[in-house]
């Protein structure tokens, strides 16, 4: 049977553009699907998944068994064979609703309702939307498949039934859709047929504009050739707008049709002057409009052949000054695209794009001959590269190895080259700075493109080690004005040392003796050794060393002192080494008799410790040593 509705996007028999005096219809377009097409599915319509529940059918009508409703196709939801509760929707092309108004928007189509398998609940659901998703969507209604079940009513008899859904008021946007979701319960499959729908998309009335023709080359030279006309200006976003090519050789005879419906027409090779147009025409209404004719004159002169300097132009990116491109071969040039250029006309332009881009230039010679060429202006990063000493921090005398490192090829197609501010042409070489150093390399890429980086080395100085000193009596201040260290061990004349960068001495011993300083730092060591005389003070005289006792000595713990007092009190001083006081202790004694004290080292650990013995005015230190 063959189908009694209109195709997809064509005009209802009943279509309706009145304007009266007292009363409007708004314009209205009926829309058909009836699934003839071999193409599932249908241009325009979706699907939310990928599963293949819904599908056309042509042969095979089982389960149940039936005919199209017209035509010789229907679409299917295999329900019967389908899991229980699998569901699958398919979406109807997007519908203009944007001269609607108040009027009604039906969306219809033929359900077969089978009267078998009351008790599976097989069932399609109608939804609504301004997308194309159940997300926010607007049930309409649902279809029980079986005929015995009053969803929405019921019938005794298998068959065919039409079902009528309006879309909501108030929807007046150019996509509104309608979406039919089928859900199984595993009774019969349920087929749809001849769906149809109304639009109200805004129409043409006849007023249209056509526009101006413009052709890519206005004069064809070497006898024949082709080139590329368009319109603009014409009337756009209207249904039913047509657009009908013409040309000729004599605009006196007949205009032949040579394309409908682009915008643009590529005339093919032409031999002769040939004239062209555009007729704008109005399915809906009477009425419409020619364009401009535009000429294409063909010439036996030659194309102007075009040049261009350079001839692959790089522009790099982020440069502060453009590139300059030139074309040679004719007299008049004009560009295009204008994006990234200075101006659009003349031989030479500057040119900084954003992006890569191919800029088309038409160059008239004096009779009017047009070539034209492509240039394409290349858009480069920048070089990318690391800088590096190594080591960036180095001792006076050392070297160090200076690297530029470009990652990724460099951009722009690698192929660096380099210059550092020295004159060296490598990529790294070495270097002896006495001092600290900056070192500056332009990196350029194969494109042309550059970028200055820089690097610093540290020079440390040499090692030099050194001290000055002061003294007050045995006890010395030594200051450390070594270079370059950054630890210090100190070996007094005596046997003791210590770690202090500056430290203060108490001698144990009066005449010549050696400290030594060794200075350590990153740039290695460095030793200096000095003699001093260490001296009493004028007002200390020292007690007779034959009157003095200190047994044994050295000690495994016990020290018996004795010695003759010259005052009625003594002090004892205990020190380490290093001059920490670890006894302070006062005698009471009687001048000119002998005085006999024991004391006890057995606590202390094992080493040599400084006895510092005061009687009047006499002073005596000895070394004394503790096993």
């Amino acid at each position: 049977m063959k189908k009694k509705f209109l195709r997809f996007n064509q005009l209802a028999l009943g279509l309706l553009l009145l304007l009266m005096a007292d009363f409007t219809v708004n314009a209205q377009v009926i829309n058909t699907q009836g699934f003839e097409g071999t193409q599932y599915l249908p241009t325009g319509w979706t699907a939310l998944s990928t599963f293949n529940f819904w599908t056309r059918k042509s042969t095979n009508f089982t389960f149940p068994t039936c005919t199209p409703h017209t035509g010789s196709a229907t679409t299917r939801f295999n329900s019967h064979t389908a899991g229980a509760d699998t569901t699958q929707t398919i979406i109807s092309p997007a519908i203009d609703y944007s001269a609607r108004g108040s009027s009604d928007a039906p969306f219809s189509f033929w359900i077969y309702r089978d009267a078998a398998l009351a008790t599976n609940y097989d069932s399609l659901q109608i939804f609504f939307n301004t997308s194309p998703s159940l997300a926010g969507a607007v049930q309409l209604g649902t279809i029980a498949r079986s005929a015995l079940i009053a969803i929405p009513d019921t019938h005794s008899v298998s068959g065919w039934h039409q079902y009528t859904y309006l879309a909501p008021q108030g929807n007046t946007s150019s996509s509104n859709y309608f979406l039919l979701k089928g859900t199984s319960k595993q009774g019969n499959s349920m087929y749809i047929d001849d769906v149809s729908w109304t639009s109200f998309p805004n129409l043409c009335d006849g007023t249209q504009s056509s526009g101006n023709v413009s052709s890519l080359l206005n004069t064809i030279c070497n006898g024949s050739g082709s080139t590329t006309l368009n319109i603009a200006g014409q009337t756009t976003g209207l249904d039913g707008l047509s657009l009908q090519w013409q040309s000729t050789n004599d605009t006196t005879t007949t205009w032949n049709n040579v394309g409908t419906g682009a915008v643009t027409l590529t005339t093919g090779t032409i031999a002769t002057t040939t004239y062209y147009r555009v007729i704008a025409g109005c399915t809906y209404a009477a009425g419409a409009d020619t364009s401009t004719i535009s000429t294409i004159v063909v010439s036996s002169n030659p194309t102007p052949q075009l040049i261009s300097i350079p001839a692959q132009p790089v522009f790099c990116n982020g440069a502060a000054i453009p590139t300059t491109v030139s074309v040679s071969g004719a007299i008049s040039y004009v560009w295009s695209p204008a994006t990234g250029l200075d101006v659009t006309t003349g031989e030479t332009v500057l040119a900084s794009p954003t992006t890569s881009t191919p800029y088309t230039v038409i160059g008239t010679d004096l009779v009017g001959c047009q070539g034209s060429l492509t240039v394409n202006v290349f858009v480069s990063a920048a070089p990318t590269f690391t800088m590096s000493a190594t080591p960036a921090i180095i001792c006076e005398g050392d070297s160090t190895r200076i690297r530029a490192s470009v990652q990724g090829g460099g951009g722009g197609g690698g192929g660096s080259s380099y210059l550092w501010a020295g004159g060296q042409t490598t990529s790294n070489f070495y270097d002896h700075p006495f001092s600290d150093a900056v070192y500056y390399c332009t990196v350029t890429n194969t494109a042309g493109c550059s970028k200055t980086d820089s690097i610093s080395a540290v020079v440390l100085p040499a090692m030099v080690s050194g001290f000055d000193f002061s003294s007050n009596g045995t006890t010395y201040t030594f200051t450390n004005t070594s270079i370059g260290d950054t630890a210090s061990l100190w070996i007094f004349g005596d046997g003791n040392g210590s770690f202090v960068r500056n430290p203060t001495y108490t001698f144990n011993d009066t005449g010549a003796t050696t400290v030594q300083l060794i200075s350590t730092g990153p740039c290695g060591n460095d030793t200096i050794t000095q003699t001093i005389t260490v001296l009493l003070p004028n007002n200390i005289s020292l007690l007779s060393g034959n009157a003095i006792s200190i047994q044994p000595n050295p000690t495994q713990g016990l020290l018996t002192l004795s010695f003759p007092a010259s005052a009625q009190n003594c002090t004892l001083d205990l020190y380490t080494p290093l001059g920490q006081c670890l006894k302070h202790t006062i005698y009471t004694t009687q001048t000119g008799q002998m005085f006999s004290e024991q004391i006890d080292l057995g606590h202390m650990p094992s080493g040599m410790y400084i006895l510092k013995l005061e009687s009047g005015n006499q002073t005596f230190i000895r070394r004394v040593v503790k096993h």
